[in-house]
């Protein structure tokens, strides 16, 4: 059964077509609890897909980027 559960998650993955594999992607509001979520699933979507987290808080910036890694930039956004 385990390797049914597997074979499904590859199969049900969402796959970006070539053009927007190396997209990059604003995420406002990326530090909190819908926008992190949706940085998080978006790094795991694709290694290649550029994410910037625009945020006001620039630690809470800085650790989301270190949580997302080399593929992810802060954007500090003034209100």
């Amino acid at each position: 059964m385990a390797c049914a559960s597997v074979k499904e998650t590859l199969i049900d993955r969402p796959q970006l077509q070539e053009k927007t594999r190396n997209a990059r992607v604003l995420v406002l509001g990326g530090t909190g609890r819908v926008g992190g979520s949706t940085a998080v699933a978006l790094s795991k979507l694709s290694s290649q897909l550029q994410i910037v987290v625009g945020c006001r808080n620039r630690e809470k910036g800085a650790a989301m980027v270190d949580k997302l890694g080399k593929n992810s930039e802060l954007a500090e956004v003034k209100h």
